[in-house]
């Protein structure tokens, strides 16, 4: 499991090398997307709350947020 800490300066992007369960604490007033390998709107917090997700390899993750604001993300890549 990998877990790290990622503090965007207003937003950040990274890009899913393994399928696996991801999670992260959101802060307050912050914001995180999900994009498909093929580019579609998969997961929006704003929409659907915090919650556990499936990322397939090669999705693409985006941390909106205040600069510093830390979002501590936890994977479990898929065994």
């Amino acid at each position: 499991m990998l877990q790290r800490p990622i503090r965007p300066s207003y937003n950040e992007w990274r890009k899913a090398q393994t399928e696996g369960t991801f999670k992260t604490d959101i802060p307050t007033r912050g914001r995180m997307l999900v994009f498909s390998p093929a580019g579609e709107l998969t997961y929006d917090s704003l929409m659907e709350g915090q919650k556990a997700l499936f990322l397939e390899e090669g999705s693409y993750v985006g941390f909106i947020g205040e600069p510093g604001d830390p979002f501590v993300l936890i994977y479990q890549p898929r065994a």
